[in-house]
């Protein structure tokens, strides 16, 4: 047995019992494993390495995990509902077409992380950082991302309605094309970013900050601004 399928037999274990004894694992280093088409629902973890760890298919359902890396990790086409995430850093993961509903990505840093075509609805993402990252054509519905960092972050075509961005940053983010229709907007940072062809339909921007913003072609008919703001934005669409 070569030394990383040792490394896979012990993690294995340890996670199957962690879920069999309902205990918290900590300090698990499955970096680099192939863990694809796995369980690991309902299991509780904390300072987990999981750098570059395959994960693709598998499930983690209810799942816990604290104060932990998952750079460059590979969750494509997993279900991760009601998944608990905090303090973890996801820089670079691919969360393409993963199912995220009711899921908690809280105080977390997920840089240039992946999440197209994800299913991402009634969740929560307050205080975490995605910075650079994609959100195209995920469905991100009802979840609540307050104080959220989504600058550079490309949500082309993604559904945001009824969503919470209460004082989050969209600096120089793409959502264009977006269905946002009542969302809360309420004093996020809009500087720079593109609108274009998005329905705001009674949407709250209340005290945002829209700046150099691109608003060709979108709809806000129902939409709150502060006074006189609306009127201007008329005259961009």
């Amino acid at each position: 047995m070569s030394e990383k399928e040792n490394r896979r037999a012990v993690v294995m274990r340890k996670l199957n019992e962690a879920q069999l004894n309902q205990e918290v694992v900590a300090k698990l280093d499955m970096s680099e494993l192939d863990l694809t088409f796995s369980d690991f629902s309902e299991v509780m973890a904390e300072r987990v390495i999981g750098d570059l760890v395959k994960m693709r298919a598998s499930s983690l359902i209810s799942a816990s995990f604290f104060d932990s890396e998952f750079a460059k990790a590979d969750f494509r086409s997993c279900n991760l509902e009601h998944i608990h995430m905090v303090d973890c850093r996801m820089y670079e993961a691919n969360f393409t077409q993963a199912i995220l509903n009711g899921a908690t990505i809280t105080i977390s840093i997920c840089f240039d992380a992946c999440f197209d075509d994800t299913e991402f609805s009634n969740g929560e993402v307050v205080g975490s950082s995605f910075n650079d990252g994609t959100f195209r054509r995920a469905i991100f519905k009802h979840t609540d991302a307050e104080q959220a960092d989504f600058s550079g972050v490309d949500f082309s075509d993604a559904h945001l309605s009824e969503s919470k961005f209460e004082k989050s940053r969209f600096c120089h983010a793409n959502l264009s094309n977006v269905h946002a229709e009542g969302a809360n907007f309420t004093q996020a940072d809009f500087t720079g970013a593109n609108l274009s062809g998005g329905i705001f339909s009674g949407a709250d921007f209340t005290g945002a900050n829209l700046e150099n913003t691109v608003w060709t072609g979108a709809r806000i008919d129902g939409a709150i601004f502060d006074v006189g703001v609306k009127e201007k934005i008329q005259l961009l669409l």
